[in-house]
């Protein structure tokens, strides 16, 4: 094992998996699981919680043994641009509906590439 292997793309994207599958089975562990032919409301996200994880440390494993590293140039405009995107699906849903709801999230992600790409960061 490698001194650098928080600097794989495999690494993180498994530390991210196990996360959210593990916020999911804690939020469902109070509700009454069920067995497979009688299921419960906790049994859908629980095992798809379950699942989550092993798909993350299966990837988290792949990440530690991988020498490919993460890019340096990364746009924040990302991370702006898109938890906003969503924000306004939310917003746009409760007061509008789902189709302009739908249509909000499609324009305000299409409007991130365009706008990186005027500032000349994608070569092409």
């Amino acid at each position: 094992m490698r001194s650098e292997f928080y600097k794989t793309k495999d690494f993180w994207a498994g530390v991210m998996f196990l996360l959210i599958g593990g916020v999911a089975v804690i939020a469902s562990r109070t509700y009454p699981l069920g067995t497979t032919l009688r299921m419960g409301p906790g049994y859908f996200p629980t095992l798809l919680g379950v699942i989550l994880m092993v798909f993350g440390l299966y990837i988290l494993i792949r990440g530690l043994r991988s020498d490919e590293r993460i890019e340096s140039n990364w746009s924040p405009r990302a991370l702006i641009v898109l938890p906003l995107s969503m924000a306004l699906f939310g917003i746009t849903m409760v007061h509008a509906g789902f189709v302009p709801a739908i249509v909000v999230l499609i324009l305000v992600v299409m409007a991130a590439p365009a706008m990186r790409k005027r500032r000349g960061d994608i070569t092409g």
